[in-house]
């Protein structure tokens, strides 16, 4: 009599005929009807040929019969999609938090770090225009004269003093470094919120906030250029001015770059630190990280052997038995020697 065959345990039925990629995860306890195992977490796929949901048991194969509800009444779309409409306020919120941090930051940071080149221009404009009759006490937010912040030749100044690059000091690499991690943070979380986009929409997305941040960053310095009328020139405005476009280029370029890479391996890492800190069983409810990429949840680990029992120990005899004799064996053989 030839035993029973049992189907496989993987998504590829007996007949080849790879199962569809994965839906969902069984989210309760649920007894295999064949070997009992219990299937909570077992991924669901859909069968390619009749569009049907299944899961098979990971132990002996057998397939699980499972069932999708109709669609329920109006009153549950509208509540969707009221949800779905509140999701998007946090998403757009989330988006103009992060614009605003990013900007405001990049904005203050070359304002500070643009301080130094305030120093040369205040310098050239007391060499150049006051000549000795400089006043003592110019200083960066002085009101400088409209005719010569309008003519002045910034790029010989600049060129004279070394350079924009020569007048950024160390901090700010080390200010950019912190930002850059804050940034990459950032990155994990748009990966993870926005789960149904693929890579390359993750990173179409960051470019446009950047962009969007570029954009902030270039009307600021525009409204920092020397004028004729309508506004004080002060060697700070001008400094900011200069220096700003390079700064700003250099931190945001960076703070892009660490956006894109906590995009890109977000999703990953936030599946390893769930492997890593959950145990199997609370990981079900965060299946939708695997499954939005294709992937199978991870099974629990069956690779170990069981720890095995400890042996009973062996049994004491009763008093009243402690001095009898074991009786013959079976068949006449000699018996066991009696007792000392």
């Amino acid at each position: 009599m030839s035993e029973r065959q049992t189907p496989p345990a993987d998504p590829t039925s007996a007949t080849g005929e790879r199962a569809g990629p994965p839906a969902d995860v069984i989210h309760a306890d649920r007894a295999c009807v064949s070997c009992g195992f219990n299937l909570y977490g077992q991924t669901i796929r859909r069968e390619p040929h009749y569009g049907l949901l299944l899961a098979r048991c990971p132990e002996c194969g057998t397939p699980v019969a499972l069932q999708e509800y109709p669609a329920l009444g109006r009153w549950a779309q509208r509540w969707t999609a009221l949800a779905a409409a509140a999701w998007l306020l946090v998403l757009f919120a989330a988006a103009g938090g992060f614009i605003a941090i990013i900007a405001s930051l990049g904005i203050s940071m070359a304002d500070d770090f643009a301080h130094p080149l305030a120093q040369v221009i205040i310098e050239s404009y007391a060499d150049e225009w006051q000549g000795a009759n400089a006043l003592p006490s110019l200083g960066p937010w002085t009101a400088l004269d409209s005719d010569w912040a309008t003519s002045a030749d910034y790029a010989r100044i600049v060129a004279d003093a070394g350079g924009i690059g020569a007048h950024i000091r160390n901090e700010f690499w080390l200010l950019t470094a912190i930002l850059s991690c804050v940034s990459f943070v950032f990155g994990v979380f748009w990966s993870v919120v926005l789960l149904h986009a693929r890579r390359a929409r993750l990173v179409v997305t960051i470019v446009l906030l950047f962009a969007i941040i570029g954009a902030v960053d270039a009307t600021s310095v525009r409204s920092h250029a020397p004028a004729s009328t309508g506004q004080y020139n002060t060697a700070r405005q001008i400094a900011f001015w200069l220096a700003g476009p390079t700064i700003l280029l250099r931190l945001h370029g960076l703070t892009a770059l660490a956006c894109v890479a906590g995009a890109l391996a977000g999703r990953p890492l936030t599946r390893l630190a769930v492997v890593a800190l959950l145990p199997p069983r609370l990981r079900v409810p965060l299946s939708v990280l695997w499954i939005t990429d294709g992937k199978d949840l991870p099974r629990w680990s069956r690779t170990r052997a069981p720890r095995p029992l400890p042996e009973p120990p062996p049994p004491t005899p009763c008093p009243e038995e402690a001095g009898r004799t074991p009786p013959a064996p079976a068949g006449g053989g000699p018996g066991p020697p009696p007792a000392s």
